[in-house]
């Protein structure tokens, strides 16, 4: 309701997304000349980890994009994410529309998925006919063609607000909002969006939207509610999950997802929380720290993850006993089983990234950004 439109819970902020791109150019190409997102100047690339990674801002978020910087090599994967990013950024959308295409102008991408349509007429009721990718998505359905059909009850209908759908060259969806602006809340937000969901930081990653399996998005909610202290929602096959003011996880049930991870995808998200030791203590309990992964904050115990900063874990599961309806009783769902599988950095508000002024272009080409 309205008395809690500005809480959002233990989970404080998002602070990155974490992706694999197989060229470190290509990237820079796609996420700073393209986007228009500013390249992070505050840190040595020994601070990002390494000579291939690349920080790119948004707001008071960032885009962390690893890639092989030689000829020769070549990464396991590149990351592609079922879902969409939604981001509010900047400048015009005419201005984006012509980096775009002076992207695709380069002939640096031709043969890949690297495609974007402006979408005058994106409303809640899935409006945007035109759109290839609208078409299939619905309201916010899933990217393979999974639309569940009608809106949630109170998302809005017959508000106009224009965005640019931007698919990058190795697969991933990116919906870019004028400044402020977001996609619905499962709330049915009002306020100064008229409906659209209002994204009081101004410029950042607002919403990201993901797909999950049938008759999961309730239990996954109740997972970030009971792990993680987040403020959450859930109604008509769809979960949504405040990880700071204005931003959101959206989970989208839909019958081609996989129920335990995505195959070829070793993304993460970064998420802050302001209750870090007893959120530890839980997923310790349950033992679903993660420490299989490649970088330097493996922990064993508390005081390791406090030293860190930070733990990780990848498994979303169920904390309570659930069945799923209209399943058969081999769905059913015992505490701690998989839901879900997406990797997460918990860091404390003790984290030297948090609260760092992140710089964000003042302006490109002539055309403001901020």
């Amino acid at each position: 309701g309205g008395r809690a439109r500005a809480d959002c819970g233990a989970v404080v902020g998002l602070d990155h997304v974490n992706l694999r791109v197989p060229s470190y150019l290509g990237g820079q190409l796609f996420f700073s000349e393209g986007l228009g997102l500013a390249p992070d100047p505050g840190v040595s690339f020994r601070g990002r980890g390494g000579p291939g990674v690349a920080w790119y801002n948004v707001g008071r978020q960032q885009f962390h994009i690893l890639a092989p910087v030689t000829a020769e090599a070549r990464p396991d994967h590149v990351d592609v994410v079922r879902g969409r990013f939604h981001l509010a950024a900047g400048g015009s959308l005419a201005a984006l529309e012509a980096r775009l295409e002076a992207v695709r102008g380069s002939g640096v991408f031709k043969g890949t998925p690297f495609d974007f349509r402006s979408v005058p007429g994106c409303n809640g009721s899935g409006g945007a006919a035109a759109s290839p990718l609208s078409g299939k998505l619905s309201w916010l359905g899933s990217p393979r063609g999974d639309a569940r059909g009608a809106p949630p009850a109170g998302a809005p209908s017959g508000t106009e607000v224009q965005c640019m759908e931007v698919d990058c060259p190795w697969g991933n969806h990116f919906v870019v909002w004028p400044k402020g602006r977001g996609p619905p809340t499962l709330e049915g937000g009002a306020g100064a969006g008229g409906g659209w969901a209002p994204f009081p930081p101004g410029l950042g990653i607002s919403c990201i939207e993901l797909e999950c399996g049938e008759g999961r998005a309730e239990a996954i909610a109740s997972f970030y509610r009971d792990y993680l202290g987040a403020r959450t929602a859930a109604t008509g096959g769809s979960a949504e999950i405040w990880v700071g003011p204005g931003t959101r996880l959206l989970f989208r049930e839909t019958e081609s997802a996989l129920a335990e991870g995505f195959l070829g995808s070793q993304w993460h998200l970064a998420l802050m929380t302001a209750d870090f030791s007893a959120t530890y203590d839980r997923f310790r309990g349950s033992d679903l720290i993660y420490n299989d992964h490649p970088f330097k904050d493996k922990c064993y115990c508390l005081e390791e993850a406090l030293g860190n900063s930070q733990f990780r874990f990848q498994y979303l599961v169920a904390s309570e006993e659930i069945s799923m309806e209209e399943a058969t009783e081999g769905d059913r769902r015992v505490a701690g089983s998989i839901l879900h599988q997406l990797q997460h950095e918990v860091r404390n508000l003790s984290h030297p990234c948090w609260g760092r002024f992140l710089f964000n272009r003042a302006e490109m080409d002539g055309e403001p950004m901020l």
